[in-house]
């Protein structure tokens, strides 16, 4: 079979960030404009998030190499934040803009704040001990789940790496997250556990209430288990806006 008479193929792709491989299992190399070395890539459609291409085959050193597969991830983009205690800041607007999807580990205080994060971006969350009734039904004391191929936990009282709370323990060792996440303590955190294998983010306060003197939030990128740019956003309540 000659290699660089093959019928192209039709692939849909779902991010900027992606692989190729051969039916010859042999990775090929990707250039600075993501075109796979030794394949030109023709776009016939681009919307926001998904494009479809005709990818066709120049040139292979396996004549069995009459397909290429693709292997696509979409990095998601988190914004993190706990301990609002029913305070409520415009610029979460401003700093969860950019981000798929909004997390808030907990003490949300108010349906409020909650309504308001989820007309930003879709919404996880999980309740914490100080939320009521209203909260609770909308919202979970554990969130287990897998984005982006990664396994996530969070919880508003798990502790960290070394110190994690009764609630989460012995199952954390058992079937340990690759992120856990929690809230409560109003300390930032961010700490890997090497026995675990595992990272953990607590975003510290983004509430007034508390004895913690700097509010934050907590933005990151999560890629097949991967987790990078991770970004900590100070709030001064000197140029605040409350709703």
């Amino acid at each position: 079979m000659d290699s660089k008479r093959l019928v192209p193929s039709r692939i849909t792709l779902c991010s900027l960030n992606y692989e190729w491989m051969c039916a010859c299992n042999k990775r090929t190399c990707v250039s600075g404009d993501g075109v796979p070395t030794g394949y030109s890539l023709k776009q016939v459609a681009k919307r926001r998030f998904y494009s479809l291409f005709t990818l066709s085959l120049q040139g292979c050193d396996s004549a069995a190499c009459c397909i290429c597969f693709f292997n696509g991830v979409r990095m998601k983009r988190i914004g993190l934040l706990s301990d609002t205690h029913g305070y409520c800041d415009t610029r979460y607007e401003k700093y969860f803009a950019e981000c798929d999807e909004i997390w808030h580990a907990g003490d949300i205080g108010s349906s409020e704040v909650l309504n308001y994060l989820e007309s930003i971006k879709p919404v996880r969350a999980v309740f914490g001990n100080i939320d009521g009734q209203e909260i609770r039904l909308r919202t979970l004391r554990h969130q287990r789940f897998t984005i982006e191929d990664t396994d996530v936990w969070m919880t508003h009282i798990g502790g960290y790496p070394g110190h994690y709370a009764p609630d989460v323990v012995p199952e954390i060792y058992r079937h340990p997250p690759q992120l856990f996440v929690t809230g409560h303590s109003h300390i930032l955190k961010v700490m890997y556990d090497k026995t675990l294998d595992c990272l953990h983010i607590n975003p510290g306060a983004a509430g007034r209430y508390g004895f913690h003197k700097t509010r934050t939030l907590v933005r990151f990128n999560i890629e097949r288990g991967n987790f990078s740019d991770l970004e900590v956003i100070e709030l001064s309540d000197n140029d605040r806006k409350k709703l």
